[in-house]
């Protein structure tokens, strides 16, 4: 298998289903292993994912920045930090020219970088 580099498209897709299913996770009150237990929920069932994040009225993915189904005051706020970063994160991928030799590796190093976030 080939390398990921900071550009592919696999990365964006992991990111935006981490912030979607986190989101999801947050709105029904799971908050345990968050990032871990989102990244592990994308990759053991796609299927699943795609029916509850694909916006079948517009036809793309929902957006990842709605906050509009998140009520705890709390929630919201570690949703905004998990947003901060995952931007910043994209952004130091992109600069740093980071890549990864396989997806498992991939989501290791999202679950290292984002376990501080609060």
């Amino acid at each position: 298998m080939s390398k990921i580099k900071w550009n592919d498209d696999r990365i964006k897709q992991t990111l935006t289903a981490l912030l979607l299913i986190s989101r999801a996770r947050l709105a029904s009150g799971k908050t345990e292993d968050l990032i871990a237990e989102a990244l592990s929920g994308y990759r053991n069932d796609f299927d699943g994912y795609k029916a509850e994040n694909w916006d079948k009225s517009k036809a793309a993915w929902r957006d990842p920045k709605d906050l509009s189904n998140l009520k705890n005051a709390r929630h919201v706020a570690y949703y905004k930090n998990l947003l901060a970063q995952v931007d910043s994160l994209n952004a130091r991928l992109q600069r740093n020219r980071i890549q990864f030799n396989s997806v498992d590796e991939l989501d290791k190093y999202l679950v290292t970088y984002l376990k501080s976030v609060e």
